[in-house]
């Protein structure tokens, strides 16, 4: 512990910038630094509640809740919102209660959880019209809460109303579709009701995927393979635009073919086949090989000009790669049919 408090000397200034050195180090990405920087300003002035705050605001941000509760171990009120979030992703729901009020979005809307999770259904109800209050009744959380308090108690027609209304909102709540089938099913609507069901068993997987990779990003916004696998799962949940951003923030982020390779492979095969869109995979390979020449990205170059019917680009790709690997037999194949389709081409 102590040598790595020394390791942390140098970043510390105990001038009363340290909350601003660690503002610097999150927003830069470093987060786990800020972290470390945070809690050795903290272990030196224990007493310092802004200090505190921002360490724990800091952890609970990246999911590490058993550490942040061991720094919520102080007598002061002024921490009570925060104990209120931890507990409540401990999972200590009856804890959590005291401290959930209705200051904050997340602290309305984890009461209401904590209170369903408890089977509190009449108090849940009460603090979900509290939380609406605060967010509006076209927040994608109250609709799909309210359609499952609505199913609970047998009102299944208001039910589906509620539940499309939060997947119109966010079409990838597994919740609200598991409670949009069930609704179906209740009402009588049995063919749609099991595609519902159907469609929220494929979704888990997914989900679960898609939580995993914001976490990621959560832990290192600017690690570039984060943005990519989180633009592949968008991808595949149907969120295209989403994942574009995505895609292009790993272009954006990411340095050398290691990088590049990999995240300019997937985007381009993601626009092709689930977009159709041929031109824009062509640019991808392009504005990708302009900083970073792998052979993996000239030949798949080659084969999207081919698609194009743009053999003299294809050539000029396939050659580029053979002079890589002039003993490659795939790439040195692919070089002769397209140097044969552009002689045909051209009437040669």
């Amino acid at each position: 512990m102590w040598f790595s408090l020394l390791a942390l000397l140098p970043l510390l200034s105990w001038d009363g910038n340290v909350q601003a050195q660690a503002d610097a180090l999150w927003n830069s990405g470093k987060r786990r630094e800020a972290i470390a920087q945070l809690e050795a300003a903290v272990q030196k002035d224990p007493d310092n509640t802004p200090l505190r705050v921002g360490l724990v605001e800091r952890e609970l941000a990246v999911h590490r809740y058993r550490s942040a509760w061991e720094h919520l171990q102080v007598q002061d009120a002024q921490l009570d919102a925060l104990r209120g979030r931890t507990l409540y992703h401990l999972g200590r729901y009856e804890e959590a209660l005291p401290f959930l009020g209705s200051g904050s979005e997340q602290n309305c809307l984890a009461r209401v959880d904590a209170l369903e999770a408890l089977g509190r259904f009449d108090e849940a109800d009460e603090a979900l019209e509290l939380a609406a209050q605060l967010l509006g009744a076209e927040h994608a959380r109250i609709c799909r809460l309210r359609g499952q308090s609505l199913a609970r108690q047998g009102k299944h027609a208001e039910a589906l109303a509620q539940f499309r209304s939060a997947l119109a909102l966010d079409p990838i709540d597994a919740q609200a579709l598991f409670g949009l089938g069930r609704a179906l099913l209740r009402t009588g609507e049995r063919e749609a009701g099991l595609a519902a069901l159907e469609q929220h068993r494929k979704l888990l997987p997914l989900i679960d995927r898609y939580d995993f990779a914001l976490k990621s990003l959560d832990l290192d916004p600017l690690h570039a393979p984060n943005h990519a696998e989180l633009a592949e799962v968008l991808g595949l949940l149907g969120q295209g635009e989403r994942a574009i951003e995505a895609y292009e923030r790993g272009l954006q982020l990411g340095t050398g073919a290691q990088q590049l390779s990999p995240i300019a492979l997937r985007y381009a095969r993601f626009l092709l086949e689930q977009r159709q869109d041929l031109p824009g995979a062509r640019s991808v390979m392009q504005r990708v090989l302009e900083r970073a020449i792998e052979v993996r990205l000239l030949v798949r170059a080659g084969d999207y000009a081919g698609l194009a019917r743009d053999w003299g680009a294809a050539v000029g790709y396939f050659e580029r790669a053979a002079q890589l690997r002039p003993s490659d037999r795939a790439i040195l194949e692919r070089l002769n049919q397209a140097q044969i389709e552009q002689r045909t081409q051209s009437g040669r």
